[in-house]
């Protein structure tokens, strides 16, 4: 079955804020399952331990947005950190709460992953830093930004040939011509530099994706809309400027050690799928394969 790196961050995500639980009751006791091959209840078994179908029910009650298969792995990974748990002898009773056996287990690994590098000289550390930021430089980059001005034309019939026409005029005369201003729609992108969320939130994805497109002094082609057509014209644009790692060293580590702390689990899990056993009842793999 193949493991969905999306989930595993969604699942980083859920432990990490101790909201995981996949069965109705919060406390676990891995021998009150009995394994039944003929049980249609069971859907699938992780070292011999079977996820039921009321289970599958309250994930995906709890994340609709999850697919089936989405569902089962979540399950599936619970089930697997639960069991190192037990391996590892943090299961003291019969009524340990479920979600803090998984967060135990998370930090335990985390933590291993942390402390080693603790043992690293400030200087090696410092390397680290520095080789995560010029390998990333896309997050401690500042976001591009627009300045944008659009012409409507309404002409039903007309419509896209005039703004053809305007625009090849635009290209040869000045554009702070009455006759050409009074085409511009008044519109809060005109005035200033702003974001691309902004543009995206003020034009919508389509035009948004022309407007990043675009260089400063350029117009986009016709673009047809209900109304009639328009043009946009990129009066001016900003591009965003790597920040200096002095000045985000903090946000730098922050980033680091999240990563750190992410793969630390990636790791475990992958481990614990390999030496596991899991099986699927048949059934279910048919409606996987469809999914």
């Amino acid at each position: 079955m193949k493991y969905k790196l999306g989930l595993l961050v969604l699942f980083i995500i859920g432990i990490l804020l101790a909201v995981l639980g996949s069965g109705a009751d919060s406390s676990i006791r891995f021998e009150q399952f009995g394994f039944d091959h003929d049980n249609n209840d069971v859907l699938a078994l992780v070292n011999q331990q079977p996820i039921t179908k009321d289970e599958l029910i309250h994930v995906r009650t709890k994340n609709p947005d999850l697919s089936f298969n989405d569902s089962l792995n979540l399950i599936t990974d619970n089930y697997l950190l639960l069991q190192r748990a037990q391996e590892l002898g943090l299961l003291q009773s019969d009524r340990v709460v479920r979600k803090a056996i998984v967060h135990s287990v998370v930090e335990q690994i985390v933590n291993k992953a942390l402390n080693a590098q603790k043992m690293l000289s400030e200087e090696a550390l410092l390397t680290r830093y520095q080789s995560f930021y010029f390998s990333n430089l896309a997050m401690f980059t500042t976001a591009d930004q627009f300045q944008l001005q659009i012409a409507n034309f309404d002409n039903d019939n007309e419509q896209c040939h005039l703004s053809l026409q305007a625009r090849s005029k635009w290209q040869e005369l000045p554009l702070n011509e009455e006759r050409f201003q009074s085409l511009f729609v008044s519109q809060p992108l005109a005035k200033g530099l702003h974001s691309e969320i902004l543009v995206h939130r003020q034009l919508g994805n389509r035009l948004a994706t022309k407007v990043v497109a675009m260089t400063k002094g350029e117009f986009s082609d016709p673009i047809q809309t209900q109304t009639g057509c328009i043009l946009m014209y990129l009066s001016d644009r900003k591009n965003g400027d790597v920040l200096p790692f002095e000045q985000v060293k903090e946000q730098v580590i922050s980033q680091y050690r999240g990563i750190l702390r992410r793969n630390a689990l990636t790791d475990l899990l992958r481990s614990l799928r390999e030496n596991a056993e899991i099986e699927i009842a048949p059934d279910i793999k048919e409606v996987l394969t469809n999914e």
